[in-house]
């Protein structure tokens, strides 16, 4: 599929020392995949596959600089992108045989179709910071808006027990409008120490009870903000043998990335890692 791409550098005399030069970055380009053997063969009743799907499509666009600071200790990105999706492969199923096959137009019956549209645009921003030759510090930031502009309704497929689509102008499934990430390592001769944290913004999800993608009052089911902290490290006991050590969730935070999977709270792991083969 075609892609294009194209780098533009700033350079800024006499400045030098202090900023480097300014990189302007441009992509462009179109992508497909192609359905699954479970979306095109499945002989399933309930998982009925469409062998005439079409692969689903996508066309990708971004804009972003690069600039070093600070004798080059210090690194910025900015990236703004829009992402189009069409021929969205999609599960449909009947309500009146609790989510068996629907007939198409020309007769066949199947439970997957390409409909589905949807787009996502926004932007990121990175930095990292290098303050010593052991010390390594970076930030992310994303904000990202979805929308499913199109999808199948059941009524299309029947009028049994017709029901609209009510998902047409929400965002995506599990795509939170903020997320950010922060580390800061510590690399030593024999020792390295890694603080790492995260966090997740309010995303819709699926209600692991009902299945269902709203709430009894119709509403989005939403899964909950969280935050996230994981300090681990590594001992380089010989050139072959490394002991390593991580506590997971360090402020014991209660959380679910997806709904109905609770993550474990506050938790210790350690180990040794054994390389075998290789130059010593």
């Amino acid at each position: 599929m075609p892609k294009i791409s194209a780098l533009y550098v700033l350079r800024f005399s006499g400045l030098q020392s202090r900023r480097g030069p300014t990189r302007i970055k441009l992509n462009w380009g179109q992508g497909i995949k192609a359905p699954t053997l479970l979306e095109a063969f499945s002989p399933s009743s309930f998982f009925l596959g469409n062998p005439a799907l079409k692969p689903e499509r996508a066309r990708n666009f971004d804009i972003g600089f690069e600039q070093l600071l600070w004798r080059d200790t210090i690194r910025v990105e900015g990236v703004y992108f829009e992402n189009r999706f069409e021929d969205q492969i999609t599960f449909v199923g009947e309500p009146s045989t609790a989510g068996g096959p629907v007939r198409l137009s020309d007769g066949r019956l199947t439970n997957f179709i390409n409909n589905d549209r949807a787009y996502s645009k926004g932007f990121e921003l990175t930095t990292a910071w290098h303050p010593g030759r052991r010390l390594q510090i970076n930030g992310s930031y994303t904000f990202i808006k979805t929308r499913l502009t199109e999808a199948a309704d059941v009524i299309d497929y029947n009028t049994l027990l017709p029901l609209p689509n009510r998902e047409v102008g929400l965002s995506l499934l599990r795509r939170p409008r903020h997320s950010g990430t922060f580390t800061a390592s510590w690399i030593g001769d024999r020792f390295d120490l890694n603080l790492i944290g995260g966090f997740l913004g309010s995303r819709r999800d699926v209600d692991p009870v009902t299945f269902s993608r709203f709430d009894s009052r119709n509403r989005p089911v939403l899964a909950a903000r969280y935050s996230k902290v994981d300090l681990g490290g590594n001992y380089r006991m010989t050139s072959r043998v490394t002991l390593f050590a991580r506590i997971e969730n360090l402020l014991n935070q209660n959380y679910q990335e997806v709904l109905g999977y609770p993550a474990y709270r506050l938790n210790f792991s350690a180990g040794l890692r054994l390389r075998i083969g290789g130059a010593r």
